[in-house]
């Protein structure tokens, strides 16, 4: 990443919706691919899920001297394959799916992945969604710890017999919603 001399005065972090699905896609993958493993590989990913959500406005991007280098996705509907019984019935829950941050800023002061979640909590707010749900990879600690240490309730589910959690599901109730 860079730093032009130019931009020097204003703020080189920015948040917007991204627009361009191939930019969205490209860092998701190489986010993937940033924590992907032997034992524990890159998920597959849908382009034409990349192209919908960019589309419908759902990708929040966070750039960097103009560059995506973190996003979150917020839908109302659940991603693909979300077990509907994870969480209790509720009239408006948001869901934060895709958080990806570029491997250059990984594990750096400048706290991407954090700055993601808090935005879709702020969004969530703006929006009177009555929580934040997700899905999550049990094998990546970090982002589970740190959605905990947010506030997010997560719980494991088995999916086979192999005792090992193939998912973890987290919620934030939203202030408004808490009572």
């Amino acid at each position: 990443m860079h730093s032009p001399q130019g931009l020097a005065k204003q703020d080189p972090w920015q948040w917007r919706l991204a627009c361009d699905a191939h930019e969205v896609h490209r860092l998701l993958l190489v986010s993937d691919a940033y924590h992907a493993t032997q034992d524990h590989p890159a998920p597959p990913r849908n382009w034409q899920t990349s192209q919908r959500h960019t589309a419908n406005g759902a990708v929040h991007g966070l750039y960097y001297y103009g560059e995506l280098v973190g996003m979150v996705t917020l839908t109302s509907a659940p991603p693909h394959g979300f077990d509907p019984l994870a969480f209790k019935p509720d009239s408006n829950p948001l869901y934060m799916q895709r958080l990806a941050v570029h491997p250059q800023h990984q594990r750096t002061r400048d706290m991407v992945g954090l700055r993601c979640v808090k935005r879709a909590l702020e969004v969530a707010t703006e929006q009177h969604a009555t929580a934040v749900r997700a899905e999550l990879n049990p094998y990546l600690t970090d982002v589970v710890r740190m959605l905990t240490l947010v506030g997010f309730v997560c719980r494991r589910t088995l999916r086979d017999a192999t005792m090992h959690p193939s998912v973890i599901y987290a919620e934030y109730r939203l202030p408004q919603s808490r009572g």
